[in-house]
């Protein structure tokens, strides 16, 4: 767990209510796929997606979107699915700044879903933008879930289990929502821990499409901390540095966009995924994200964690 986990501090003095939003599947418009201050549009309801872009990444070759190349299935349709894209703005790391793009959809119908993607930007010394991008990866084997187990279960426990995602359970309204993807499966992605107020509690007897069915939390989501570990030395010697080249959203090299693998299904379970060929990029200056030297703490930009603006204006889900 980050070591500056935030404390849930934001906490409504009434049962917040669920939107009623005309629809469940919207006809996506401008503002759906890009950063916007806190507020709703569309079929939306009020929501926030965390730190603005800054201008080095808006700027970039690899445009900040919520509609990008690396998607998961569906990830912008639902509005309880768009409300989920959560930025991060990370400075002074090792002499870099870093900007992360997660879909953090931490609610029912998130909680079901064994891939999520990920964006992250690295500002390097000489002021240019590496960009790795992918499915972060909470599952295991050939199961189409992820590995779910409930804070109620284990109280206060963390026993290394990895991947995994502990929702809160009524029985531990108080606790955050953690999440650990797949660290070091695919050694050049980043290891991502996620320690979130999330908005809703696990009965385990939710409809993971009908919101009316999710039990409300109390929170908002507001307060978060995120650890985003990525690593250089990690970078295996086949990646080209200094120039695109391509992997799959698992992490796999491949050839180009147009590898005879690009566009193929795979099969975890009963879901069959199309298998993308995303665009990455890794400059040579390009250090490690990470805050600690030594084994000692020592890079706190090369974390984010904190309250979000938002308060008073988000709903469910947020």
């Amino acid at each position: 767990q980050p070591t500056n986990t935030p404390q849930p501090t934001h906490r409504p003095t009434s049962t917040p209510t669920l939107p009623t939003p005309t629809s469940t599947s919207h006809v996506h418009i401008n503002i759906d796929h890009i950063w916007h201050e806190p507020g709703g549009h569309g079929d939306r309801p009020p929501h926030e997606h965390g730190d603005r872009p800054p201008e080095w990444v808006a700027t970039s070759d690899f445009p900040p979107l919520f509609s990008h190349a690396g998607m998961t299935p569906g990830e912008n349709s639902a509005y309880w699915k768009h409300t989920g894209f959560k930025g991060y703005h990370g400075k002074n790391c090792r002499g870099q700044e870093w900007y992360a793009i997660l879909h953090q959809d931490f609610h029912p119908n998130g909680r079901r879903s064994r891939f999520h993607s990920f964006q992250l930007w690295i500002l390097t010394t000489q002021n240019r933008v590496s960009y790795i991008t992918g499915w972060l990866d909470f599952g295991v084997g050939n199961s189409e879930s992820p590995l779910l187990v409930p804070n109620g279960q284990k109280p206060d426990v963390d026993d290394g289990v990895r991947p995994i995602m502990q929702p809160p359970t009524i029985n531990a309204p108080n606790r955050f929502e953690i999440w650990y993807h797949n660290p070091g499966v695919v050694a050049w992605f980043p290891d991502v821990t996620q320690d979130v107020n999330s908005n809703y509690l696990h009965t385990g007897n939710e409809d993971p499409n009908d919101p009316s069915t999710w039990l409300v939390r109390g929170l908002y989501n507001l307060n978060r901390s995120v650890s985003i570990n990525w690593y250089r030395f990690r970078v295996p010697p086949e990646i080209p540095l200094g120039t695109d080249f391509y992997a799959t959203q698992w992490g796999e090299l491949v050839s180009g966009p147009n590898d005879p693998i690009c566009g193929t299904p795979r099969t975890f379970g009963n879901t069959t995924f199309t298998t993308l060929c995303l665009r990455n990029r890794i400059w040579p200056e390009a250090q490690s994200i990470h805050p600690y030297e030594n084994g000692v703490y020592t890079y706190p930009g090369c974390e984010r964690s904190g309250e979000f603006p938002g308060a008073g204006i988000v709903t469910l889900p947020n």
